[in-house]
């Protein structure tokens, strides 16, 4: 018998910090996450930024920095959408309880002197990203000047 869940499980330890708070400068912003639930290997990670930030296929790049570096990680934009796919930050998969710290760079803070809304991260079983994981939808906002 096969399980799966239609609802990811939702992470409780995550952070953002950010490299200006000046209103529309271009910076990176650091993320840390701690799984609730193994990912498997080739599973993917999904970003969608807020409104209020702005990011550009010819410029986003991403890297991990731990628990070990990979740079740059393969990602696809979709800014419709304003959704981000990194589809090679678990090539050997993740166990639960591990803390993940990646950046994205050439970000592009709000053009107001306010929080943006939350980016929210969810991890998934594959590529295809048929099934999730884990999530976090809120408390992960840029702050401009």
């Amino acid at each position: 018998m096969k399980l799966t869940t239609t609802q990811a499980a939702v992470i409780t330890t995550a952070s953002l910090t950010q490299t200006t708070l000046d209103a529309s400068s271009i910076g990176d912003v650091t993320f840390t996450i701690s799984l609730v639930h193994d990912v498997p290997a080739n599973g993917m990670i999904v970003i969608v930024y807020p409104s209020e930030v702005g990011i550009s296929s010819s410029t986003i790049t991403a890297e991990l920095v731990s628990p070990s570096a990979i740079s740059p990680l393969s990602l696809s934009l979709v800014s419709s959408q304003r959704r981000i796919q990194i589809t090679d930050m678990f090539p050997s998969g993740a166990t639960a309880g591990t803390s993940y710290q990646f950046i994205l760079k050439n970000v592009q803070n709000s053009n107001q002197a306010a929080s943006t809304g939350s980016f929210e991260i969810t991890t998934f079983v594959s590529s295809t990203g048929d099934y999730r994981i884990d999530a976090v939808k809120t408390g992960l906002a840029l702050t401009a000047n």
